[in-house]
């Protein structure tokens, strides 16, 4: 193996040679350094609103049991 490189797409090790990622099968052809980082930032942004959108979904849950019980206390 050569000379290592990055896929933009996966993240993962490959050869710098490869026209391909030989894991998600992404084209590497050359983008700019931006494009590599605005990807980078889209995908992060969306692992990141996921992990909050399902944090808020699991507090609303308990929040919501924790409403019931306390009904229960009071009546």
């Amino acid at each position: 193996m050569g000379t290592q490189a990055i896929c933009g797409e996966c993240g993962r090790t490959l050869d710098e040679a490869y026209h391909y990622c030989p894991w998600c099968g992404v084209s590497r052809e050359r983008e700019t350094v931006a494009a590599l980082v605005d990807r980078a930032v889209n995908r992060l942004d969306r692992a990141f609103r996921n992990g909050v959108d399902t944090r808020i979904s699991e507090m609303e849950a308990r929040l919501g049991e924790m409403e019931k019980d306390l009904n229960r206390i009071l009546s």
